[in-house]
């Protein structure tokens, strides 16, 4: 059963992550208004390259604690973008919960207290 709620975390959020990172890319008008809203239009195409730059190790085994800790940063800088224009940050908060929750299933000796 928990080999299938990674399974399905996992795709969940690759997609999530493709989706957001696709918009960044391609541009529409919905996505343009919000960076340009957030004062941050020029930057549109490159956050959206890092968004993949920063789901690949996250999707590697090897590489988990790296890409949870840049997804987290990423998250993390999203939740702030939000906050500084007077937005909920519900959803990065919620996403940046299911990624350290993911990586908590995939791997929980990263969460162990080392002596």
């Amino acid at each position: 059963m928990k080999k299938y709620a990674i399974y399905g975390l996992t795709g969940l959020l690759t997609l999530l992550f493709l989706g957001s990172a696709a918009a960044k890319l391609t541009a529409p008008t919905g996505v343009q208004a919000q960076f340009d809203k957030f004062g941050l239009l020029a930057w549109m195409r490159p956050i959206g390259v890092l968004e993949i730059l920063c789901l690949i190790p996250f999707l590697i085994p090897r590489t988990l604690l790296w890409g949870t800790l840049l997804l987290s940063a990423y998250l993390g800088g999203a939740i702030v973008a939000h906050l500084s224009h007077a937005e909920p940050p519900f959803f990065p908060a919620v996403v940046l919960g299911l990624v350290w929750l993911l990586a908590y299933l995939k791997e929980p000796r990263l969460f162990a207290a080392q002596t």
